[in-house]
């Protein structure tokens, strides 16, 4: 009988948590759609507690044009190659005309048929956001490949269809706000699991120069890392925010911007709302 009462009680508790939790989701879900309610912009968030594998989606399986975001779709194959030593950091790839678009500060059209090594393609992709390093991996991986990877390790709603600036090929790139957590939280298990390229991109991403977005309202002291996609009718900012005892996944897609200095603030904003969420969670 008394077991039988604590097993009851156990139930009441475990009850009693699960439903605490439920509501503070719920209210931060509210808190989001308040925010975003008179928006003229199409606005997709999905949010990730990593601790507690529950996740908040506002429009978050709607593609999106990515933007540089969709560099996010290269990480899966570049893991995967990395792993099976396809790939070596020291290889090295050229720069083909077909493959320019224009001048970046470290790759520039008089660099045409230059070598560049992959160790300074990932930096330039993803803590740069350079659109030239982007389309070398792109084209030597070979979209099929990609876009096959991205199905198979379960990113349905992306695709990149075409190269960075080039507007002869066909198609186009999109990814929703799921999608992007989703790939983050990839990275991360996968880091967690011991896997070393896991965490060399993450490191990458640590090391992101653009901090409008996401990182804004967050103290410095805490890790972020992340990857924006941007131009004048899309901002994008998608990142994992090492909060001690809460850590997180967040992705806000905004496409239709009417004004990028808006949008930007606008994430910024959400982001503060969900860090205040997470950071009460953790105390």
């Amino acid at each position: 009988m008394k077991l039988i009462q604590n097993k009851n009680l156990i139930i009441l508790m475990f009850l009693i948590l699960t439903f605490n939790l439920s509501l503070s989701s719920q209210l931060l879900r509210r808190q989001l759609l308040k925010e975003i309610k008179h928006s003229p912009e199409v606005i997709g968030i999905h949010i990730i507690d990593i601790k507690k594998e529950t996740s908040i989606r506002i429009n978050s399986e709607r593609p999106f044009y990515p933007a540089s975001l969709i560099k996010l779709a290269l990480v899966p194959t570049l893991m995967e190659k990395l792993n099976y030593e396809e790939y070596n950091l020291k290889d090295t790839f050229p720069l083909r005309k077909n493959l320019f678009g224009v001048d970046s500060k470290h790759i520039k059209r008089k660099h045409i048929g230059k070598y560049f090594s992959l160790e300074n393609l990932l930096y330039y992709c993803f803590c740069l956001s350079d659109n030239n390093a982007s389309n070398i991996l792109a084209h030597y991986m070979t979209l099929n490949e990609i876009n096959l990877n991205l199905i198979v390790y379960g990113f349905p709603d992306t695709s990149l269809k075409k190269l960075f600036l080039n507007k002869r090929q066909p198609g186009k790139n999109q990814i929703s706000a799921k999608d992007a957590s989703n790939i983050l939280y990839f990275i991360y298990n996968e880091a967690e699991k011991g896997d070393s390229y896991a965490k060399y991109f993450l490191n990458l991403l640590k090391n992101n120069i653009y901090i409008w977005g996401i990182p804004y309202h967050i103290p410095r002291k805490v890790p972020i890392a992340h990857i924006v996609g941007m131009n004048s009718f899309v901002i994008n900012d998608a990142a994992i925010v090492f909060l001690d005892k809460n850590p997180y996944i967040i992705t806000v897609l905004i496409n239709k911007v009417v004004s990028p200095k808006t949008a930007k603030s606008k994430i910024a904003k959400i982001s503060k709302i969900a860090y205040a969420h997470f950071g009460t969670l953790a105390k």
